[in-house]
């Protein structure tokens, strides 16, 4: 019993003592956020932001020409300021 309050306490004094976690940044800077290099994030962007045609495959489920239309929110790439509901139904008529 006296080594499980010793160890509580131990595990207790080491958490207080670690650092706390980063401060999560406050703004959209347009940079990677390091889950891939710049380069390929600027890349993925431009794809992200180049406008579909239904030679492209612009299909019945867009909303709009490009995936920026709607997700744009504080730039590029971010959240979308629209809502949508899609429904559909199981079996045969």
């Amino acid at each position: 019993m006296k080594a499980l309050a010793l160890f509580l306490a131990l595990g207790l004094i080491l958490a207080a003592a670690a650092p706390g976690p980063d401060e999560a940044p406050a703004a959209f800077d347009g940079a990677s956020n390091g889950l891939v290099d710049q380069a390929t994030y600027e890349s993925d962007r431009s794809s992200f932001d180049e406008a579909e045609a239904i030679a492209d495959g612009l299909g019945p489920l867009y909303n709009a020409q490009s995936c920026r239309e709607c997700h744009q929110n504080p730039d590029s790439g971010g959240g979308s300021q629209i809502t949508e509901l899609r429904a559909d139904r199981i079996g045969t008529r």
